[in-house]
């Protein structure tokens, strides 16, 4: 049943990795509190569709302005128990940022990682070649080519 749901989650994820990115706002009747979601993750995963991550930014507004603070990763195949994630990201250019992520341990196969301005100024700009996800705990990693270079171009992009 696991391998299954590893599988199907896998396939809906790569289906969903060629889409248009936009903006989705849902707000709340009950507490007129507003909330955005991407309306695509990128979705990094090995031919065979067994090993790979979904990475979710996280939108909130900051001074008016909707901003990605944070990047919410669901692995795949990677152990789902995991601390110390960490994320490195290269770019065509041949720089590199490497995150580390925030959350506690866990058995959900998802971690946290928080952006600085700095981080955003370069996804902003930058097209990525090569995005490497290693879980602190078992220390398993899996590195994606993306196809989908320019995601964080176009998400920010359409935040500003």
């Amino acid at each position: 049943m696991k391998k299954l749901t590893t599988t199907v989650s896998i396939v809906l994820l790569a289906l969903s990795s060629f889409a248009q990115l936009t903006i989705n706002e849902t707000k709340d009747d009950m507490t007129d509190k507003v909330s955005y979601s991407i309306s695509e993750g990128l979705v990094c995963a090995n031919i065979e569709q067994t090993l790979g991550f979904r990475i979710d930014p996280n939108v909130s507004i900051k001074k008016d302005k909707k901003v990605v603070e944070n990047l919410i990763i669901t692995m795949v195949g990677l152990e789902s128990c995991n601390e110390n994630n960490t994320l490195i990201i290269l770019f065509e250019n041949g720089d590199k940022i490497t995150l580390t992520s925030w959350n506690k341990f866990n058995c959900k196969g998802t971690s946290y990682f928080s952006l600085t301005p700095s981080t955003i100024e370069k996804l902003k700009d930058n097209e990525i070649s090569k995005i490497r996800l290693t879980n602190g705990k078992s220390y398993k990693s899996f590195t994606s080519e993306l196809t989908y270079k320019n995601y964080f171009i176009e998400l920010i992009s359409l935040l500003d």
